[in-house]
């Protein structure tokens, strides 16, 4: 799944709200960005992230170190995306395979995400074997 953000290609994401936990934060997220529906989250991986700003993005966030977290999921896209009203345009919102949203990513010099999206299908692949 991915979205149109001012003429950009992007997927959703966001940053943890004072005294929520990363799951709380996903759903919030994909119903404000997408209109989706978290159903199931499955992390596989975190890197840890340097920030070059002076203060942390918002007083309760770690700074100037802190991690980003990967994973993979189900959701559903359930309505149109319920932006806050001070929160980014979204323009549209696009369901797309894997290879397409690698591709698009790639079109974007983003090898890095078109990677990361492959890796997530691979390991969502090899759960669903396992069960």
């Amino acid at each position: 799944m991915g979205r149109i953000v001012q003429r950009y290609w992007e997927i959703p994401g966001g940053t943890l709200e004072k005294d929520e936990n990363f799951r709380d934060t996903l759903r919030r997220e994909l119903m404000e960005e997408a209109g989706a529906i978290l159903h199931t989250f499955e992390p596989f991986g975190a890197w840890k992230c340097f920030s070059k700003h002076n203060q942390a993005y918002k007083p309760h966030l770690p700074h100037p170190q802190f991690f980003r977290l990967v994973g993979y999921g189900n959701v559903e896209l359930f309505s149109s995306p319920q932006i806050p009203n001070d929160g980014e345009r979204v323009i549209a919102v696009e369901k797309i395979s894997v290879e397409e949203a690698s591709e698009k990513f790639k079109q974007k010099g983003r090898h890095d995400l078109a990677e990361l999206y492959r890796l997530a299908e691979e390991l969502r692949n090899r759960n669903l074997l396992e069960y």
